[in-house]
């Protein structure tokens, strides 16, 4: 039996809080989203995703990059994981800017292309047409052209 829009949905966010928290991250951003959507490549966006060739492994190499040009921007050396691997979580991440921004983005999108709820494809679209943040850096890093790959994955609706 197929998974509901709605447990594919909680599915894809219980995965964005393990990855944020396997990332020490304090709150639950929109690249633990994009992770979270990646990590499954037969749901439908996962799928779009790996057809334009970005799996979950190449997302993580481009948002790993990322994270070294900001600290090297500001003159940071990053923290040897060693020292961070002590670190516990003493509660669960919250709910960051970036990816309240992609989830109201999305609910948008799902109404524009005439369904009443969010659906993946509107939770991917809603994390790609970011301007500013992590994941439209780890983009333009990884060379990757983002108006084609929204048009690609707008077109495949």
């Amino acid at each position: 039996m197929a998974e509901s829009n709605m447990t594919n949905l909680r599915t894809l966010i219980a995965i964005a809080v393990e990855e944020a928290t396997k990332l020490r991250a304090h709150d639950v951003e929109a690249e633990h989203l994009l992770l979270a959507l990646s990590s499954r490549p037969t749901t439908v966006a996962g799928s779009a995703l790996a057809k334009q060739g970005f799996s979950y492994e190449v997302i993580q190499s481009a948002l790993n990059e990322e994270q070294l040009s900001s600290l090297r921007a500001a003159g940071v050396e990053p923290v040897p994981e060693v020292r961070l691997a002590s670190t516990r979580r003493r509660r669960r991440p919250g709910w960051g800017a970036s990816a309240k921004e992609s989830l109201r983005s999305a609910s948008q999108l799902g109404k524009k292309f005439k369904h009443r709820k969010m659906e993946e494809l509107d939770l991917l679209l809603g994390i790609l047409h970011a301007e500013l943040g992590t994941v439209p850096r780890a983009l333009t890093i990884a060379g990757i052209d983002k108006p084609t790959l929204i048009r690609a994955l707008e077109s495949s609706r």
